[in-house]
């Protein structure tokens, strides 16, 4: 049983009788509120253990952490494509905004409640709002057989999570992250204590974007901890896009011998200049690549 309705930007509530769908399958657009007493909450995706794909619209209206954990993500052992979206509140919804005044803690105490389904093979998280824990620690510790995760418009967030220690992910984009300002070794999530072992940070990247990352100025995944460490073997394709105040990127991404596609575009300035083709100061490091798009 599916229930495809995306592409309902006016749709502001499901029903409360939907959690009772126990086959569902598939929900395109599970949009939850707590200001119509007919309206389904996330506690309606108690019975719903069949799913297999699920988008949560109206995450930016919740208010309440222990309506999250009745939703019980974390049983679903069936779901592996998963999208949480914590848009803003709909026109009309005032009442429903007036308990939101604190939305970056609020967003940041309902995502911890969620559990993270134990099979999830791709995670979509739309502005989420928070100033971190985008990805809270114990869903980068149980996320072992995710392969894409996009993070999108997640404006408040300061720093990224350990993504590095996803050991399955393949396809990572982020995008519209306003608030990093630099990206450095808590991005690989080595611990600072490892010692006299080889450590890999993303062993099964191959796609890396960074889009639309206004305030990013420095990139360094250059590393004091002892110990080999060993990034991003298998990266293939890099892309970088209106990302102004980022100076440059990480030599030993450019000289890996893996890396088959590199873009940088939109409003990168600094870096095309850098990498420009027999001009500029990087393209020493980059000019084996064989796909390169710097306009």
């Amino acid at each position: 049983m599916y229930l495809d309705n995306d592409y309902t930007d006016s749709l502001r509530y499901l029903p409360v009788g939907i959690g009772e769908l126990i086959r569902l399958r598939r929900v395109t657009k599970f949009v939850v509120c707590g200001g119509y007493d007919r309206a389904c909450s996330l506690g309606s995706l108690k019975k719903l253990n069949l799913l297999r794909q699920c988008s949560i619209d109206g995450l930016g209206g919740v208010s309440d952490a222990g309506e999250a954990r009745r939703a019980e993500l974390e049983k679903k052992k069936n779901l592996f494509d998963l999208e949480l979206d914590f848009d803003n509140l709909r026109d009309g919804d005032e009442e429903q905004a007036g308990r939101r005044e604190n939305e970056e803690d609020e967003d940041e105490r309902l995502l911890d409640a969620l559990g993270p389904p134990p099979n999830l093979k791709e995670l979509h998280i739309h502005e989420y709002r928070g100033r971190r824990n985008v990805v809270p620690k114990n869903w980068v510790m149980s996320l072992t057989n995710l392969r894409v995760l996009h993070l999108f418009e997640c404006r408040n967030c300061e720093h990224l999570p350990p993504l590095g220690k996803l050991t399955s992910l393949e396809d990572l984009y982020i995008a519209g992250m306003k608030s990093v300002k630099r990206v450095g070794n808590e991005f690989l999530g080595v611990e600072s204590d490892t010692d006299g072992s080889s450590v890999i940070a993303f062993p099964k990247l191959k796609r890396l974007r960074f889009w639309s990352m206004s305030e990013l100025e420095e990139w360094d995944l250059g590393t004091a901890i002892k110990g080999e460490i060993i990034i991003m073997p298998r990266l293939s394709s890099l892309s970088i896009q209106s990302c102004r105040e980022l100076k440059a990127l990480p030599d030993h991404l450019l000289q890996k011998s893996t890396l088959q596609n590199l873009e940088i575009w939109g409003a990168c300035h600094i870096l095309q200049e850098r990498n420009r083709e027999e001009t500029g100061e990087d393209w020493p490091m980059i000019r084996h690549i064989p796909d390169i798009y710097i306009p």
